[in-house]
């Protein structure tokens, strides 16, 4: 709290504590009440202006040297008044601070993107910097953005924020181009992954390469999504921003987890909180979707038809018993409970987990792809180094074709040897017999000739 903002606290009509008192309690000096601040004269006023003026062209300045220019201005001042005009002023020298080049603890490092970087050609890095305009009482941002290769600027803006003016600017260079790398103002943080994905594409409203390439990717798809409730699918699912848009199908694992966890007894007393009392609510949230799990159970490898009949008939009714018991339990918790972050979770997406009564094709979990996963994801290190982003493209249409030849019970090794040994021969109107269904198939259907044959 600023002094004027204590000093408006005082009562001076307080009998029970004097004004001594008073001050000695607010931490104010009893000076500062008796007698009221001066207004600033003439002569501070148009020194001010002057310091204003000499920090906005040199803004290192401090105030050995402005006393210094001022002096050489004709100006008869000390370096005390100039130290207390600039304080009132709220300027100060920019320039670096000790300990500059140590990194704060637990700070990560990020790579410096332009050391020893040739910059030959535009629109290979762009460089951003602000500074500010004096207007009458006032003052404006000015933010450029410049084109390091062809000292062309790209975009400027005027704003009285200094946020509003950089996101429109580089919006605009955006719409024109976009650069491999952007250096701001910050120094050794310029260029970093970091910058370039979630500083340039999110904060100011533009997609990372990842949500980018997963919109790429699904063009063109249109069925159904089972996934978790992970915000980057959004865009996916909204008619808007796709012109075929998908249909969420959400995960019942994922949602049963979040009560899961506050009715795990094993798992308090392993962590050694047994005092920690079982939420009833989560309790019972697990049992109602163990519940449904029981009834997949029993119609697990059944056609689609036959799976959405008993989910009509056994599922629909609990399913509709649960929808009706989390609306009411959510309206007897505070907003601290911690079982209410768990029944929002469902509650929002309720159409997405309920979709799977109507579709006898849709799982009630997306374990099966988790637990395809599993093996890159813990060798999520040694994926890290692909060579290139074409060799990363490459090792994933691998992993996909591998997972492929799984999920149809079919020998990976096998089927890749054999795909090698023909392809070259096999003509384009025949390239669907290598698919692994279709090759199983085949190879079935050769084994039973060869079996008649014998």
């Amino acid at each position: 709290m600023s002094t004027p903002d204590r000093r408006g606290m005082l009562d001076r009509a307080d009998k029970a504590l004097s004004i001594r008192w008073q001050c000695l309690l607010l931490g104010i000096a009893r000076s500062g009440v008796y007698r009221p601040p001066r207004p600033a004269n003439d002569n501070d006023l148009a020194l001010m202006r002057r310091i204003d003026e000499l920090f906005i062209a040199w803004p290192f300045l401090g105030s050995r040297r402005m006393t210094a220019m001022l002096k050489a201005e004709g100006l008869q001042v000390n370096r005390k008044r100039v130290q207390r005009l600039m304080r009132k002023m709220g300027i100060a020298a920019l320039g670096p601070k000790p300990n500059t080049t140590k990194p704060a603890p637990g700070h990560k490092i990020y790579p410096y993107l332009l050391r020893n970087m040739t910059i030959d050609r535009p629109n290979q890095v762009w460089v951003a910097d602000i500074t500010y305009l004096p207007i009458g009482r006032d003052f404006l941002y000015l933010v450029a953005i410049i084109d390091w290769a062809s000292r062309a600027v790209l975009a400027w803006r005027l704003s009285n924020t200094s946020g509003c003016g950089g996101r429109s600017s580089m919006r605009t260079s955006i719409s024109r181009a976009m650069p491999t790398a952007a250096r701001p103002r910050q120094g050794s943080r310029a260029g970093s992954p970091f910058y370039n994905d979630r500083r340039l594409h999110q904060a100011l409203g533009y997609r990372t390469p990842m949500a980018v390439w997963r919109e790429q990717h699904l063009a063109v798809f249109a069925g159904i999504l089972k996934a978790d409730c992970y915000n980057g699918f959004e865009p996916l699912f909204d008619p808007q921003k796709k012109t075929l848009p998908i249909t969420p199908a959400y995960c019942f694992a994922h949602a049963r987890r979040g009560f899961f966890e506050l009715a795990d007894i094993e798992k308090n007393a392993w962590e050694g909180t047994k005092d920690k009392p079982v939420s009833p609510i989560a309790l019972e949230a697990v049992r109602r979707v163990d519940a449904l799990f029981e009834i997949e159970r029993a119609i697990n490898g059944c056609s689609a038809d036959e799976r959405r009949a008993v989910r009509q008939e056994q599922s629909k009714p609990p399913l509709d018993d649960m929808h009706a018991w989390l609306l009411r339990k959510r309206e007897t918790l505070s907003r601290s409970s911690e079982v209410l972050k768990p029944i929002i979770y469902m509650r929002r997406r309720w159409e997405g987990f309920a979709r799977f009564l109507d579709d006898g094709r849709i799982c009630l979990t997306n374990n099966c792809a988790e637990r395809a996963l599993r093996g890159i994801a813990l060798g999520r290190r040694n994926w890290t180094f692909a060579g290139s982003q074409r060799g990363a493209d490459r090792a994933a249409i691998m992993l996909t074709m591998i997972t492929t030849c799984r999920l149809n019970d079919v020998d990976p090794k096998a089927w890749l040897a054999d795909v090698l040994a023909r392809i070259a021969d096999l003509p384009a109107s025949r390239l669907h017999e290598l698919l692994p269904w279709e090759w199983k198939l085949l190879r079935q259907a050769g084994k039973s000739d060869d079996q008649q044959a014998a």
